[in-house]
């Protein structure tokens, strides 16, 4: 966000006080919707955050709701906001924020896991001062993990109320972070998944999810998923069930189920860590390596085969000719369709191949003439010597070797 307040800039600078109070001491946050940077209040003798927001109404809104919110502690506290600027170009709100010097939830899950009592204080702090919120009729309508504040002593406080609303039922969609956002509130291909967004609830889905973030470190609700993937992500977590009564999704009634006190109920009951995974779903999980390793190890054996084959046998050309009855010439098999080949005579089959003649040689009586129907064909090169016989018959030993190790691989998959 670029400012075009001299005042401001000269804040930021160090040349001057903002509002003859605040000294600037750096960046902390920069977005399209307004700047946060860390000050020190002269006046007081403490830190605090100064957040910088275009004049508009939708800005005096949130200064009006942090006013109303001020007494709930699980809330990010206001402490004062002025104006600056003369004209409509230069004219912002500044907001005097209380500082959490241990940044957001977003931060602490992506550096270490967090303990059973941490999650239980998380949920049972937002979900307090979400109630509060909805007890003065305030929706917040963005809650994620970067909104969420912690201080000194590890307190939970949520924060960043600029897409709040007092409109419980609206029309309104695509507002919040899509990761954290109701399905209801989606639109998908140009169209909504409802007609009226029940605020309330759609709150209740995201801090579920926020919640659900930091039991496991990153949110399983991807933007590139369908709801129904992104449960399947959930197979393994063991406490996917407490999760069951605050994320349900589909018509009006499943979405009225999500049950905030029911959910807070069960994660204060769970005695054992939230991010354990079934003793069954590990065994699970251990034969399918066992199996992958297995499979590995065989396909391993067979390109060394392969490989093998293709160095001490050497296919001659000659092996991949088809003949053409009618034109007499020969053409290579990778270069035609075989499923239009169409013989004029039944030809016996000199090699095993998917495309057997109707006869065989033994098919043929005794006094038939091979040799004159061999000469019609001009097959000058055809070469029936011992040695071809034997290299023809190590290749159809080691391609048995081949198809037993294929059968082996597959015998492994079926287990």
């Amino acid at each position: 966000m670029m400012l075009q307040n001299e005042e401001f800039k000269s804040y930021e600078n160090g040349k001057s006080l903002l509002n003859n109070r605040f000294k600037f001491i750096k960046h902390l946050q920069s977005g399209s919707f307004g700047k946060v940077s860390l000050a020190y209040d002269v006046v007081n003798s403490i830190q605090v955050s100064v957040k910088v927001i275009p004049k508009n109404f939708h800005s005096l809104q949130e200064i009006q709701y942090l006013e109303r919110l001020k007494s709930n502690e699980s809330i990010c506290q206001i402490k004062d906001y002025f104006k600056i600027g003369t004209t409509n170009k230069d004219s912002y709100y500044v907001l005097i924020l209380d500082y959490y010097s241990n940044g957001d939830l977003y931060d602490l899950v992506h550096t270490r896991k967090l303990s059973r009592d941490e999650i239980k204080k998380l949920s049972n702090q937002l979900i307090c001062g979400l109630k509060y919120a909805h007890s003065l009729g305030i929706y917040h309508r963005d809650l994620k993990p970067e909104n969420i504040l912690i201080d000194y002593e590890g307190n939970f406080k949520i924060g960043d109320w600029g897409l709040a609303t007092s409109i419980r039922f609206n029309n309104e969609f695509n507002i919040g972070s899509e990761k954290y956002m109701s399905p209801e509130l989606k639109i998908i291909n140009d169209k909504s998944c409802g007609t009226i967004i029940d605020c309330k609830y759609s709150d209740y889905w995201s801090i579920g999810v926020t919640i659900l973030t930091a039991i496991l470190g990153s949110c399983p609700f991807k933007e590139y998923y369908t709801i129904e993937q992104s449960f399947e992500n959930l197979t393994n977590f063991k406490n996917k069930d407490i999760f069951t009564d605050l994320l349900k999704y589909g018509n009006d009634e499943e979405i009225k189920n999500r049950d905030l006190d029911l959910f807070l109920q069960r994660i204060n009951d769970v005695e054992d860590g939230f991010d354990e995974i079934d003793d069954e779903k590990i065994d699970e999980i251990n034969e399918k390596i066992d199996t992958k390793e297995k499979i590995d190890e065989k396909i391993d054996e067979t390109k060394e085969k392969i490989e093998e084959i293709e160095e001490t046998d050497e296919i001659e050309s000659d092996d991949h000719l088809f003949f053409s009855m009618d034109e007499q010439e020969s053409f290579n098999a990778g270069d035609y369709n075989t499923e239009k080949v169409d013989f004029d005579i039944d030809l016996p089959a000199l090699v095993k191949n998917s495309y057997q003649s109707a006869k065989s040689w033994c098919d043929y009586d005794d006094d038939f003439d091979f040799e004159l129907e061999i000469s019609k064909l001009n097959l000058n090169k055809l070469n029936t010597n011992n040695d071809n016989d034997k290299k023809h018959n190590d290749k159809k030993h080691n391609d048995n070797e081949i198809r037993v190790m294929e059968t082996e691989i597959f015998d492994i998959i079926d287990v």
